[in-house]
């Protein structure tokens, strides 16, 4: 367990750890056809060993993909692997996707509401 949450805060799901590089729809796939659910871990080189970098915890539904909170509620449905990619390497800043940052300004505007966005 990376050392800040040692103790303190316990991840939703199993880390999955991936390079930044390495963030793909064909590693996606082959994460999720093994398990449900995970926190994807995207680190850089250079990052410590025990570093747990960028996490996204992701929950796979039957025909999409919802991220979720330290607490484990939805926040934002993604409706495939390929969005997916784009949310995870906006959210690691591997590369900037206007349509991800259109979808996060939304959110943000409308915190404490009840309402779920879709990707």
């Amino acid at each position: 367990m990376p050392k800040y949450f040692d103790g303190e805060v316990k991840l939703p799901f199993e880390i999955v750890r991936l390079m930044s590089s390495e963030v793909t729809v064909a590693a996606l796939d082959s994460v999720f056809s093994t398990r449900d659910s995970a926190t994807i871990s995207v680190v850089f080189a250079g990052f410590e060993v025990g570093c747990l970098g960028y996490a996204i915890n992701v929950r796979k539904q039957s025909m999409a993909f919802e991220i979720v909170n330290i607490a484990g509620e939805t926040e934002l449905i993604v409706t495939s692997t390929e969005r997916l990619v784009d949310i995870i390497e906006h959210i690691s800043g591997t590369r900037y996707v206007d349509d991800v940052q259109d979808v996060f300004h939304g959110s943000r505007n409308n915190i404490g509401s009840s309402m779920t966005y879709s990707y």
